[in-house]
C-alpha cells in the first residue's frame, strides 16, 4: 500500500505546458512540472535518495500520436552510471502527470530519434557500451527502442558502427549535462 501511495505521489505533477510554449521547450529548460517529476522519480529509484551530484540532459520531443509532449533525459553522476554507461529515461505527459515509457541503464550518447514508427510512437536509438563476455569485451551496439504496448522495449541490436539512416540527434555525444538541482532555478 505504501509503495502504491509513493507511486501516485510521483505521478501527481501539475502545471500544464501551453501549446504555444511547446515549440520553445528545446531552447529552454524543461517545464517545472517535468523537472519536479524527474527529481521525484530519481529520488524514488535511488537506493540512497537524492544526490546533489546527479546531472541530466533533457530534450523535449514529439514521439508522435498521443506521445507529442515527451521528454528524453540522460541521467549521469551521483551513482547513476557504471562501467556500462549511464541511464536514459523516456517519459510522456498524460493529463497532469508524466508516465515513464522507458528507463534504460547502461547507455551512452548519442541518443537518436529515428523516422520509423512502431506501436504509434517514433523509434529511439541508444548506444549500449560493450560488455565483458568471458575474457573480452563485446563491441558497443546500438539498440532501437520501439513502443510496444505502453512501454519502449528493445528491438534487435546493431553494431555501433552500423548506420541508422536519417534520424534526428536528440542528445549528441558531446552534450553537456547540468546539475539536476540547477534546472529551472535560473
Amino acid at each position: 500500500m505504501k509503495l502504491g501511495a509513493v507511486f501516485l505521489a510521483l505521478l501527481a505533477v501539475t502545471s500544464l505546458v501551453p501549446v504555444e510554449a511547446w515549440a520553445e521547450i528545446n531552447s529552454q529548460s524543461p517545464p517545472m512540472a517535468f523537472t519536479s517529476f524527474l527529481r521525484k522519480f530519481l529520488d524514488y529509484r535511488s537506493e540512497t535518495g537524492a544526490d546533489p551530484a546527479t546531472q541530466v540532459i533533457v530534450r523535449g520531443v514529439d514521439l508522435g500520436a498521443s506521445n507529442k509532449e515527451a521528454y528524453v533525459a540522460y541521467v549521469k553522476g551521483g551513482g547513476w552510471c557504471g562501467s556500462g554507461g549511464c541511464n536514459t529515461l523516456i517519459a510522456v505527459r498524460r493529463g497532469a502527470a508524466y508516465k515513464v515509457l522507458a528507463f534504460v541503464p547502461a547507455t551512452e550518447l548519442p541518443i537518436i530519434l529515428l523516422p520509423s514508427y512502431h506501436g504509434g510512437g517514433r523509434d529511439v536509438a541508444v548506444t549500449l557500451k560493450g560488455v565483458l563476455n568471458g575474457d573480452h569485451f563485446d563491441p558497443p551496439t546500438r539498440a532501437i527502442l520501439s513502443l510496444r504496448g505502453s512501454r519502449y522495449r528493445f528491438g534487435r541490436p546493431r553494431s555501433a558502427s552500423a548506420p541508422f539512416g536519417i534520424g534526428e540527434v536528440l542528445i549528441p555525444a558531446d552534450a553537456k549535462a547540468a546539475p539536476l538541482n540547477d534546472i529551472n532555478s535560473r
